[in-house]
């Protein structure tokens, strides 16, 4: 990874998701839905994943501290950029123009 990858915003998200508060996982920990209206599809995240999504749009790197600093998780950029390929991958970002 280099160092311009966790400085660079983050992608945008396409505007018409929606996230949906989910039965927590089998431990105990929170969990929510990606709801893609267009194909009908749920994508399961993880408190970590939301927590992301809550800070969406400022750099991998800032994004992780602010996680790091205001929650008890512990947030390293490569998850946040591991995030971004999974998004991409399903089409949840808004297409380059």
């Amino acid at each position: 990874m280099k160092p311009e990858d966790l400085a660079r915003p983050l992608p945008p998200l396409r505007e018409d998701l929606r996230i949906l508060e989910a039965a927590p996982e089998a431990d105990g920990a929170p969990a929510w839905v990606i709801q893609d209206p267009v194909i009908n599809r749920f994508y399961r995240i993880g408190w970590l994943e939301f927590e992301c999504l809550l800070r969406w749009g400022i750099p991998a790197g800032p994004l992780a501290a602010d996680i790091a600093n205001n929650t008890p998780l512990q947030a390293e950029p490569e998850q946040i950029l591991a995030l971004v390929d999974f998004l991409g991958q399903h089409q949840l970002l808004r297409p380059d123009p």
